[in-house]
């Protein structure tokens, strides 16, 4: 089998702006605060039963919530598999803390799979999110427009919002243009011109877990992460493209640098949970050294699926860059 035998993958990012209607003030990480209004706003609009709770839901099984926000473990294999929801939101760290009103935002979301279709249910829930208000302060602000990227890397807008909408009225099922979402992969096979070695800078907090503990910066190895993010590819694409990864390319003489690793405390209160979560991980840049070519593709895709644990809401996403020197 080749590296590569698909031309492209069901998998597309979005990019979503919001304008702010009152002056805004995020504390914490951007990423958990939009993902936890998503999910609020699109249990309210897909739920058929009204239950409070999903645990015990006749319906559940086949729910657009469920499978869209929290899918179900896989038991086909007789264990109990935990799988990735299709879809993770990506919010820069590097985005403003305090933004006034007529300010806007944007942040990126990723989709995989099933949940490409299931875009018109996701912008109406994005819509309704923004319109109940955002953050601790519960601000409201109004999805202007999304974007998809194109293969080229330019955005395409996909969705506007119609002119003259106001802030007051209950958002409408958004109408799509029509466009191709799926991510190209022809010209990340081509092992010519490999490079000498790959920087990887991490964007948002990576959690790596090894032996059953988070990896500390000081422990972490080509080894470690390559085989976490083997396992990531792993589950993204077993369920949500329909085609299996090759072998494992090899790992010998391939070297992990760190450049300027540091490790990240951060902890989130979960108010579906209603209890503190400790979110630790990784941040800085690294360097690979060695044999890439086998690997280039596979740390290329990586910057989609991400890094670890905890990725849904936006952790463990890097940028990878080449080193020729």
């Amino acid at each position: 089998m080749s590296l590569f035998s698909p031309s492209s993958l069901p998998i597309a990012r979005y990019r979503f702006t919001l304008l702010t209607e009152t002056p805004f003030r995020l504390t914490g990480y951007p990423g958990a605060m939009l993902r936890g209004a998503w999910g609020h706003a699109l249990r309210y609009l897909a739920c058929s039963t009204g239950s409070p709770e999903c645990a015990g839901c006749p319906v559940r099984e086949h729910c657009r919530y469920t499978q869209l926000f929290e899918p179900l473990p896989d038991t086909a294999q007789g264990a109990a598999r935990d799988i990735p929801p299709p879809y993770i939101v990506q919010a820069a760290l590097t985005q403003p803390r305090a933004l006034a009103r007529g300010d806007t935002w944007s942040f990126e979301m990723v989709l995989f799979g099933k949940a490409l279709a299931e875009l018109p249910l996701i912008i109406w829930a994005w819509q309704l999110a923004a319109r109940d208000g955002l953050g601790d302060q519960q601000s409201p602000m109004c999805l202007v427009s999304v974007e998809h990227e194109t293969s080229s890397g330019e955005w395409q807008p996909v969705w506007k919002n119609s002119p003259g909408s106001a802030l007051g009225k209950p958002p409408r099922a958004p109408r799509v243009q029509a466009h191709v979402p799926a991510l190209a992969m022809e010209q990340q096979a081509n092992h010519h011109a490999m490079p000498l070695g790959a920087s990887m800078t991490l964007l948002t907090p990576m959690r790596l877990q090894h032996k059953g503990r988070i990896c500390e910066p000081q422990h972490l190895t080509a080894n470690i992460l390559l085989n976490s993010l083997w396992r990531k590819l792993e589950l993204y694409m077993e369920h949500y493209t329909g085609l299996p990864l090759p072998a494992m390319p090899p790992r010998d003489g391939i070297l992990l640098q760190p450049l300027s690793l540091a490790r990240q405390r951060w902890e989130r209160h979960s108010r579906r949970q209603q209890k503190a979560m400790r979110l630790d991980g990784m941040l800085g840049t690294l360097s690979l050294h060695g044999p890439l070519a086998e690997w280039w593709p596979w740390l290329w895709l990586g910057q989609y699926t991400h890094l670890g644990k905890n990725s849904s809401f936006g952790l463990g996403q890097y940028r990878l860059a080449p080193l020729r020197e």
